[in-house]
């Protein structure tokens, strides 16, 4: 997704931008299983968004509508 050209990152950005994502991120494990969107594949964002230790779930004005309040 960063690389799509309407973005117009650079390459060196992206990475960049991906490596200190990295080091800021925790790593959850799903404890639940999730059904709430009705675009399968953003239930496995909300399975991780839901796991212990998550404060946050990042997504775009465009995409709000598969995912429940």
């Amino acid at each position: 997704m960063l690389s799509y050209p309407r973005l117009k990152f650079v390459p060196n950005e992206i990475r960049r931008f991906l490596e200190l994502l990295r080091a800021a991120s925790l790593v959850v494990e799903p404890t639940q299983t999730a059904a709430a969107s009705p675009d399968e594949p953003d239930n496995r964002f909300l399975e991780c968004a839901e796991a212990p230790g998550t404060a946050f779930l990042f997504t775009s004005n465009s995409n709000k509508r598969h995912f429940p309040k």
